[in-house]
């Protein structure tokens, strides 16, 4: 973060400031803080205190000047204090900025996009998913004088939070990686979570260019419509006239154990592709990362270089090898889409000789499509050839043809014990509320106890 004085904080929030007993003669603020349990007590930080359900960050300002803070807000507002600044300090800066959305995919392209671009610029991009009203702005203080592309995700759970934190990141490109049933049960339609996600373009730049993924029918439906260029990118749609110019497409898709296999055609020449990461939804992730870096003049070489050099995130399709098991650790978040994506990439690997055992958690969020779409998850289940279905979660029972159900992951681990063999390839894939994850540490501890 650039140094910025007392003076303009106040300029930009409207707000005062407390200064720490001792500090009277300060006024430069080079740290944002907004939780004091994770403030190491670096000097010349400011504290904007936020508010919750259940707190109430005033009541930490003691705390934080104890340890060592320099400067507090004097606000009842923290959010909108918090994005003020953060609009006020990206205005600094004349640089790309990348913003990265949809209803599944967003980490990974983030990820993958930032290795490619890194292999050119110095880039900052969002850490972890710090993609919330609290995260981006965080993200962007973190701008300085040496960032050439900043690399921002993106995420929403309702209508007006993307055109805010758009109004933040102020990005000149925007990728929108599909449009699924993610928050589905507050925004009632796939046509209303459309509308939520485009409002990443309300604050894009004049000049901005809009990524868009052409096997999404919503998205691809907007060619010819938006007023930015659009380029496309995709697996199965044929470029027509209007998108033609900017379309990066995979041929001569091979999925397996190893990750995915493919072409792309850039600049007039073919170009062999191979990303780690398994299934086909990556493949999208991987050709939006290359539409953006060839977008910003990144080497295709360099390009290439950067997927392979992508390192796999826990809990998103991250592959584990524990007791004889091949585990696709899936267990971050699931809604319709990423369910059948993961269940398409189990059903891809093996070579066609292991058994698999598939362990789906509830799908949270999705309002009156929730039975429907367990439904559809549980009969994609079968039909992939899926040997053995655990399943968990208070829509459980929605997963048509389940051959067991278990209340706690405790339960899931008896069943999955009492079943699984060595060889045989294990799907974890669930919402964040089931908790999977710790049917990973569970199954780790066994290993380490020897049992």
């Amino acid at each position: 973060m650039e140094k910025i004085t007392i003076d303009e904080i106040k300029r930009a929030t409207g707000c005062e400031v407390f200064l720490a007993e001792g500090a009277g003669g300060v006024n430069e603020i080079t740290d944002i803080v907004t939780d004091t349990r994770k403030f190491a007590g670096k000097s010349g930080a400011l504290f904007i205190p936020l508010k919750g359900e259940n707190f109430d960050g005033n009541d930490y300002i003691d705390d934080f000047f104890a340890k060592n803070g320099t400067a507090a807000l004097k606000t009842r507002d923290g959010m909108k204090a918090l994005a003020d600044l953060a609009r006020a300090y990206r205005s600094r800066f004349d640089l790309p900025v990348v913003a990265v959305t949809g209803s599944a995919g967003k980490t990974m392209t983030k990820e993958m996009l930032g290795s490619v671009l890194s292999m050119k610029y110095k880039t900052l991009k969002t850490e972890g998913n710090f993609n919330n009203e609290i995260g981006l702005p965080l993200t962007i203080f973190g701008i300085d004088d040496t960032i050439e592309v900043a690399l921002v995700e993106m995420g929403m759970n309702s209508l007006g939070e993307l055109s805010r934190l758009s109004s933040i990141a102020r990005p000149s490109i925007c990728v929108i990686t599909n449009i699924g049933t993610a928050h589905i049960g507050k925004l009632g339609s796939r046509d209303n979570i459309l509308r939520a996600k485009l409002e990443v373009l309300d604050f894009i730049q004049p000049n901005g260019v809009v990524a868009l993924n052409a096997d999404d029918e919503r998205l691809y439906g907007l060619r010819g419509k938006l007023h930015y260029r659009t380029i496309f990118f995709g697996v199965k749609n044929e470029p027509d006239e209007s998108s033609r110019d900017g379309y990066v497409r995979a041929r001569n898709l091979r999925l397996g154990d190893n990750g995915a296999f493919f072409e792309v055609e850039l600049d007039g020449m073919v170009y062999d592709v191979h990303i780690e990461q398994v299934g086909e939804h990556n493949v999208y992730n991987a050709l939006a990362a290359i539409a953006v870096g060839h977008e910003l003049g990144v080497p295709v070489e360099e390009i290439l270089n950067g997927l392979r050099g992508t390192a796999p995130i826990d809990g998103r399709q991250k592959i584990r090898k524990i007791a004889g098991l091949t585990v696709i650790d899936d267990s971050y978040n699931a809604n319709l889409e990423s369910m059948l994506a993961g269940l398409k990439t189990l059903a891809h690997m093996g070579g066609g000789t292991s058994r698999k055992i598939a362990v789906l958690g509830s799908m949270l969020e999705q309002g009156e499509f929730a039975e429907k779409g367990h439904k559809m998850v549980g009969r994609a289940a079968r039909d992939s050839g899926v040997d053995y279905i655990i399943t968990i979660g208070d829509d459980a029972n929605a997963y048509i043809g389940g051959d067991v159900r278990c209340g706690t992951v405790e339960e899931v681990y008896s069943a999955l014990t009492a079943y699984a063999k060595k060889g045989d390839i294990v799907l974890l894939k669930g919402s964040r509320g089931v908790a999977l994850e710790r049917l990973i540490r569970l199954m780790e501890s066994t290993v380490e106890n020897g049992e």
